[in-house]
This record gives C-alpha cells, structure tokens and sequence, in this order.
C-alpha cells in the first residue's frame, strides 16, 4: 500500500521500483486516471495542470467545469435546441461555461435562461365603451373609495384649494367638476354654493342622492359633449386618461369658467381602461399655459404629475 502522497515509478534498473515522495494531491489526481510523467516541467504540479487542461474537475468547489470539446459554440448550439441558453463566464471566444452545482445535477434549470422567455402580453387598445365599464368595474358598488378620496387631498393641494381640517373652502364659488366618478372632490367642499358632476358613467342611485345632499347635480354624459358655462371654476383630476378625446375636453374646460384647475398623471403609457399617454408638452399645448410638474410619492400618489391652476378667457359669471 502506498502511503499518501507517495507514488512508486519504475527505476532506471528494469524490476526495481523505488518509491518517490510528490506533493500533497498528486496521487489522487494519479488515482483519478489522470496521467503521471518523469521529471522536469511535467513532473511539476504546473505541469499536471496544463497536461490535465480542462479536464480536470474542481472537487473542492461547488462549480463544474464543463469539459471544452471541439468549441464552445458546438456545446451552446446543443443547448439551444433543448431550449436553454448558458450564462457565460467573464471573457470572450470560446472561454469555458460556469455553472452552479444545484443538488446532484449540474445542468439544473436554475442554470439556464430560457432562449425564448414568456413575454408580457402587449395592451390590446380596448373600444371606448370597453374602457369605461373597464372604469366602472374599477369602482364596484362604490362603498369603498378610500384609495382615491386620500389621493384627491393632494390633488387639491396642488390644485391650489385652501385645505380646512378634511375640506376645502371654495367661498361660496359654483364649480364643475368633469369626470368626478361617484365620490367627486366637491363632497370635500366648505361653502359651495352649486357644484355639477359630469360622467359618462351611470354609478349606483345612492351615490347621486348623497351628491343631492350637497346641492351638486349629475350629468351622465360625455366630457366631449358638454356645452357649459356661468361657472366661477371647472376642476379636472386623473381623468383625460380615460376619455376619448382629451384635447377636446380640456377646450370645452376653458370656455366654462374664469378658473380651471387640473390635475393629471404624465408620461404613462396607455394601459387597460386608459387609452392616452399624457405629456406635459401636450398640456400645455392644450392649455395654452405651462402648468408644472412633480414625481410624487405620497399618500397612494405614485409618479409623475402634472398640475396647475390657470386663469382663462373666459369672463366671470
């Protein structure tokens, strides 16, 4: 039995064998199979590693190298056609490919990335009426509104409302509001002598009963129809998204009050139940002002906005 570390090689004599001490791992590497030659560079550790090349398997690690046969692009052309794709280590050509030893099974799908990954279903422009009852679903019977009526108190605050305790005083002014929904900002008003809803969709009865309760009146109707005016302000928030033409609304906007307020999200792209992208150079296009912009986070308000208060040509009632 050869002690470890010591591997016998065959003396100059024939018959004769002498025992010769070589470095920790040698015979293993020996028992492995890997081939042993006689003195100079070969007989180095250097030398076993480049007579072993990319044979050589890194037991103390939990990596596998994988054996280079003709290239590495006859290898990868294999695993393209099972689908799978290997991550390449640092470096270019035909350098070797890593991959992480999972369990027993070193070609483990953790390894791989897909050639052909799952994509994102792109939007489907939805028809006008499929956007509004995809709107309308949104709301649902209309009891739950938290999420939105605690964005509208930022919405009012860059608005330029003057915020009372859980209110907004409008001094005794008569407002529209264009695409309010079912829990509009003028519920939020002190002192409002007349305010008006306009939406296209039909919400729950008892929602326009308690608009009643604060003398505001509802129009179902769209905000491209609306032939208004006599009011001191028309107020607009998170709602050119959802219309059909949003130029057209925000010129129906300006002809009804001396003051309009807005309140828009930019640059999202559109989405189900939102068929425009809102810019900021758009707006002020339409508006003929520039009004400012702001990336929020606060309060359920995620993104970029775009708000202002702007006087228009309109004269006061």
């Amino acid at each position: 039995m050869v002690p470890l570390g010591e591997y016998p090689t065959r003396s100059v004599r024939p018959g004769l064998h002498k025992t010769k001490r070589l470095q920790p791992g040698v015979a293993q590497r020996k028992s492995a199979g890997f081939g042993y030659q006689k003195s100079g560079f070969r007989n180095s550790p250097l030398g076993l590693f480049c007579e072993c090349k990319t044979k050589m398997i890194q037991r103390f690690t939990n990596f596998f190298l994988v054996e280079k046969q003709s290239s590495c692009t006859t290898f990868e052309s294999q695993l393209k056609e099972k689908g799978c794709v290997p991550e390449r280590s640092k470096g270019t050509g035909c350098n070797p490919v890593c991959y992480a030893h999972v369990g027993s099974n070193p070609y483990h799908t953790h390894c791989f990335a897909s050639a052909n990954p799952p994509r994102k279903p792109r939007y489907s422009k939805m028809s006008h009426d499929e956007d509004y009852e995809f709107e309308k679903a949104y709301w649902g019977d209309c009891c739950n509104t938290y999420d939105e009526e605690t964005k509208q108190f930022v919405y009012g605050r860059l608005m330029g409302l003057r915020q009372t305790h859980y209110g907004f005083d409008v001094v005794g002014k008569r407002v529209l509001d264009i695409g309010g929904g079912p829990s509009s900002l003028l519920l939020k008003a002190v002192n409002l002598s007349e305010g008006k809803v306009v939406d296209p969709i039909a919400y729950p009865q008892w929602t326009v009963d308690r608009y009643e309760t604060k003398n505001i009146s509802v129009s179902v109707s769209l905000g491209e129809d609306i032939e208004e005016e006599g009011w001191d302000e028309v107020w607009m928030y998170n709602c050119l998204q959802h219309t059909v033409d949003p130029e057209k609304i925000v010129q129906k906007a300006l002809r009804a009050a001396p003051i309009f307020r807005i309140f828009e999200w930019v640059d999202v792209p559109a989405h189900e139940g939102h068929p425009h992208k809102l810019t900021e150079v758009s707006l002020n296009e339409w508006i003929g002002q520039l009004g400012c912009t702001a990336n929020l986070s606060e309060f359920g308000c995620y993104g970029r906005a775009y708000y202002g208060c702007f006087q228009t040509r309109c004269p006061s009632p």
